[in-house]
């Protein structure tokens, strides 16, 4: 997905958080942040993202959709296990 792709999914009914610098298997980060949240109680034991873009500006970044999520708890989630989220869009 290139960058001009990116900044169009903001033209989408849906929520986004966007990693940077997932290093390795991206496969294994979209894994292991659905584990994560499942773990926390944020969404279903069955729960899988619908979306999920990657793109390179200089490193590895990862795009998920957030339909069925909250930006802000799946934010909160993460950050209080040591992640940080740098950026999420909210559609207007």
């Amino acid at each position: 997905m290139s960058l001009s792709e990116v900044k169009e999914l903001n033209n989408k009914d849906y929520d986004y958080l966007v990693f940077q610098g997932c290093g390795g298997d991206l496969d294994e980060w979209e894994t292991g942040i659905a584990d994560l949240l499942k773990d926390n109680d944020i969404v279903p034991a069955d729960f899988q993202f619908k979306e999920v873009y990657s793109f390179e500006n200089g490193v590895a970044n990862l795009v998920i959709r957030c339909d069925t999520l909250d930006p802000k708890e799946v934010c909160e989630a993460l950050e209080e296990h040591g992640y940080k989220v740098l950026e999420y869009f909210v559609h207007k």
